[in-house]
């Protein structure tokens, strides 16, 4: 519920309402979505137009929170849990969705020319799997998260207020919600450590900090009531400000005494007008009566319920579903284990994409791992009597035909699409009470036939063989298709990332026997000798900073887009089915700015792999054999793959 203008009115007098704090030894509540958006837009060296680096992303993540322990400060962190069903905010969403695909549409159109290299401005968007890598690294961290049922703003300030702890977040709502120990906004948070002179454990972090009650007290005959007032006069989330137009011009026509003289930095003349009105006004119900004079009672009342609940955090905040979910999908999801999606999905059913770079004049990444999606709807969808989920997406530059369903109503840059769920009625698909009780390797047969994989890669371990599935899935749905080099270039990649991580570790712990050689790539690594794998490391080094090609290559980028929407469909299946395979990190399996160089530096010039990675090593073999599934040639992989696939590589 945002104040329209509420954020600047109070960093333009931040004197008044902001005081100094210093930030050490307490709990800390923290609006991990916000924070999640605040790191990556800020960081200046995150790639986003190669699809993210999500290594280096998790690396800013990591420090974040080690400078915050190192104060002392014990955070816990609330994810946003799925959209509310009432639709009140879904103009908004609408909104919001088609300004992000805007966005990235110029940037991927941009085309520099006369000398410039950069756009006027460069849109930071989060890579999609950013939610998944941001939770990946506080698990990893023993950083405690939870989700809130819906939208979390009220139930951060109401856990705040039990912990009687401060709030970080960049978000304006919590100006407006009453904290007692106060809100923390992020961008006033200084992340440079300091020390108290001549003390033991006394580093802390400048900040400042805002206590509700700096603002209410200007208006102390009305108190918190102020905020609901504000909502309405100066436009929120939830309503339209032309609603209440000819009360605002009501106000304009009076001329309050100098006794209302207002010394506050205002935007405009009209904000100052309505600040004074408040001012002077007795009480709530005397403002709420005028404005029902003006606008007629109905309106009035209705728009009133709606703000006075967004700004009460007395009452329990209970989940607007009608569903009775099985516990097990409860606890998953308040333990951040399930996307907060899988909510919306069950009770509104409906999903906004979050777009990405890629080839705009090619069809929507999201259409390959749509198959996939297909079985999380039947399942969650199994026992509502719905066989759609509404897919809100960028509209394709041509009319699609991948969705089932007669309902496609598009508008500007954005579609929304009904994808039918597969056969409901007796699909072999398990109803969501179920999944617990369903063993292992069903669970995993059933992953593995979605991915079309039954019976390929059968000779690695779980987790890399359900990797490989992704991969081969991705290979037979691409469209447009994949090549050998998108192959080669992603699982190089993998192990560059893997050697990464494990030089990383050595050289932090010291003791090679101590590392973990169990985790993802590191059992491959343990034939080759510690100066076989710097070696390796400083060849991956070299490759990454060679010079680099000119411009954005988003042909080559839209392979790799649709790579990333088949990883987070198959995690969220894998996540749905209480996680029959162990998933490798994201950190770990995708580097955008080196897939988008490799791939073009493989596409010019003979580049023997096999000797990069020690040919007879364990990851040598490793290679050899995916390559020999695959096809290790461009004649067999399109022959394959064209035999396999209605949509097959071209």
């Amino acid at each position: 519920m945002g104040i329209k203008g509420i954020k600047k009115l109070i960093e333009s007098n931040e004197d008044l309402f902001l005081a100094n704090c210093e930030l050490q030894s307490t709990e800390l509540v923290i609006d991990g979505p916000n924070l999640l958006h605040f790191l990556f837009t800020t960081s200046k060296d995150l790639d986003f137009l190669h699809g993210g680096d999500y290594n280096e992303f998790a690396t800013v993540i990591r420090d974040f929170f080690q400078t915050l322990q190192s104060c002392h400060v014990r955070p816990l962190v609330v994810m946003d849990g799925g959209h509310s069903i009432d639709d009140r905010k879904l103009k908004t969403k609408k909104s919001r969705t088609e300004q992000r695909i805007n966005r990235i549409r110029f940037q991927c159109n941009f085309r520099p020319h006369k000398g410039r290299n950069k756009p006027k401005f460069e849109y930071k968007c989060l890579p999609i799997l950013g939610y998944d890598l941001f939770l990946e690294v506080l698990r990893d961290m023993g950083i405690e998260v939870v989700a809130s049922p819906f939208e979390a703003d009220k139930e951060i300030a109401a856990i705040a207020n039990d912990k009687q702890c401060p709030v970080l977040s960049q978000d304006a709502d919590f100006y407006a919600l009453p904290i007692t120990a106060g809100f923390l906004p992020i961008d006033y948070l200084r992340m440079k450590t300091e020390r108290k002179h001549g003390k033991e454990m006394s580093k802390f972090l400048k900040c400042k900090i805002y206590h509700f009650e700096k603002f209410t007290s200007l208006f102390p005959r009305l108190g918190q009531k102020v905020f609901p007032l504000l909502a309405i006069l100066l436009g929120n989330d939830y309503s339209d400000k032309e609603d209440f137009q000819a009360f605002v011009d009501w106000i304009s026509s009076k001329s309050p005494g100098s006794s209302h003289h207002l010394s506050l930095n205002l935007e405009n003349e009209m904000q100052k007008k309505i600040m004074q009105w408040l001012m002077q006004e007795e009480s709530f119900g005397m403002a709420q009566n005028r404005m029902k004079t003006v606008l007629g009672e109905d309106i009035v009342k209705k728009a009133l319920c709606v703000v006075e609940d967004a700004y009460s955090i007395d009452k329990k905040q209970e989940p607007q579903c009608s569903l009775s979910m099985p516990e097990w999908f409860m606890s998953n999801h308040t333990d951040c284990l399930i996307p907060s999606i899988f909510m919306t999905i069950a009770t509104s059913h409906r999903i906004f994409f979050a777009c990405q770079p890629e080839d705009f004049a090619s069809p929507s990444s999201y259409k390959c791992s749509m198959k996939i999606r297909r079985v999380i709807y039947s399942i969650l969808l199994k026992d509502t009597g719905k066989t759609t989920v509404s897919e809100y997406d960028r509209a394709d530059p041509t009319p699609s035909s991948t969705h089932t369903g007669s309902s496609a109503n598009q508008h500007g840059n954005t579609q929304s699409l009904e994808c039918r769920a597969i056969g409901i009625h007796g699909n072999g698909f398990p109803r969501l009470a179920d999944i617990p009780d369903m063993a292992d390797e069903d669970k995993r047969g059933l992953l593995l036939k979605v991915l079309q994989a039954e019976n390929a890669f059968i000779e690695f371990e779980p987790d890399t063989r359900f990797l490989l599935a992704i991969l081969l899935y991705w290979s037979k749905n691409s469209f447009p298709g994949i090549n050998i080099l998108h192959v080669k270039t992603l699982l190089v990649c993998w192990i560059f990332l893997s050697v990464e991580s494990y030089v990383k570790k050595a050289d932090q712990s010291l003791d090679e026997h101590r590392l973990d050689r169990k985790r993802n790539f590191d059992s491959m690594m343990s034939d080759l000798t510690s100066e076989q794998i710097k070696a390796m490391f400083d060849e991956f080094k070299r490759i990454r900073h060679a010079k680099k090609p000119q411009g954005i290559r988003f042909d080559i980028l839209q392979g790799f887009a649709q790579f990333q929407t088949c990883i987070m469909a198959a995690y969220d299946l894998n996540s749905l089915l209480n996680f029959p395979f162990p998933k490798h990190q994201i950190q770990l399996l995708f580097c955008g700015r080196f897939l988008h160089d490799f791939y073009g530096m493989l596409e010019k010039e003979r580049y023997d792999i096999r000797a990069l990675l020690r040919e007879g090593s364990k990851l040598g073999i490793f290679y050899s054999k995916v390559m020999r599934e695959f096809g290790d040639d461009e004649t067999v992989f399109y022959q394959r793959n064209s035999q396999n696939s209605g949509n097959a590589l071209q």
